[in-house]
């Protein structure tokens, strides 16, 4: 499996990012694109293929697809799949180096005096799967609500998530899942299947993973830094979004789909959450169409 190496500082610049979706039997555009494309499947296969090697990227995988190679879905989703996409570009040049196994050793390239900044590698695995899926999958929930604000700060801050999130895959390339991750996967996983149960718990879940109501808290917030009840009200939300762009549900039906029977709770939540309304947020994607 190939893997890209980049030497850092400077670090990648991120250019633009979203959460898509493909409906069954449709299938990734083919085009050779000038900045890297990282794809994140939150949901179904997506069929890829890249100078003739084919990925069948699964939910809870990863796929980076390296500037100036042609690309493109070699064949039509199954079921309908969803992604998350990111776009960048690398300052300087990169190494693309096949079969490429490392370690810690392997980063720090040099060391930092008082005048002059430490030199790193970064080391990216060009496909792989994902260990801690709850934890990456925050920062790009995080990533993209940036997407929102006009503000300068909040765009100078996408470039600081987006970096994490890079880093994120690196460590993950390196090391094992720990018990705590494990366990946050597995709430995760129940979240995911039971969000629109207006009357799910942490105790309930708890009964039902086998897990203490408390311990389950503290891998989650270890792992994700949110609690269980954060990570579910950020999922529910991202839910009513995609209903939002995609329905012409009122709020009330929206709210009720993802799991929240108070119509007005749902739209403070919404507004804490995305820092616009519902209905606001419905306005600005039908006048973006």
């Amino acid at each position: 499996m190939k893997t890209i190496k980049v030497r850092v500082p400077p670090v990648p610049v991120f250019i633009k990012g979203g959460k898509g979706s493909f409906r069954k039997g449709r299938k990734h555009l083919s085009r050779t694109f000038e900045v890297f494309d990282l794809l994140v499947v939150h949901k179904g296969t997506l069929y890829m293929e890249e100078e003739g090697i084919r990925y069948d990227v699964k939910e809870g995988e990863y796929l980076l697809l390296v500037p100036g190679v042609f690309h493109g879905g070699y064949r039509a989703c199954t079921e309908d799949t969803e992604m998350y996409w990111v776009h960048f570009r690398l300052p300087g040049s990169f190494e693309i180096v096949p079969n490429c196994s490392f370690d810690w050793s392997d980063i720090l390239k040099k060391e930092s005096t008082y005048t002059e900044e430490a030199e790193f590698d970064l080391i990216l695995p060009a496909y792989g799967k994902i260990k801690n899926r709850a934890r990456l999958e925050t920062i790009l929930a995080r990533l993209n609500s940036l997407n929102l604000s006009g503000s300068p700060a909040d765009q100078l801050m996408q470039q600081a998530v987006f970096f994490e999130s890079l880093l994120f895959l690196q460590r993950e390339a390196v090391r094992l899942p720990t018990s705590a991750e494990q366990v946050a996967n597995d709430v995760v996983r129940f979240l995911h299947s039971h969000y629109r149960e207006t009357d799910l718990t942490v105790e309930r879940m708890a009964k039902v993973l086998l897990y203490h109501a408390d311990y389950l808290s503290r891998c989650m917030k270890r792992t994700t830094g949110l609690t269980p009840g954060q990570y579910l009200n950020r999922y529910r939300i991202e839910r009513a979004k995609e209903l939002l762009n995609t329905t012409e549900l009122d709020l009330g039906a929206v709210a009720v789909e993802v799991g929240i029977s108070d119509r007005s709770y749902f739209s403070r939540l919404f507004k804490k959450t995305e820092g616009v309304t519902p209905t606001a947020f419905r306005s600005l994607r039908i006048r973006g169409r």
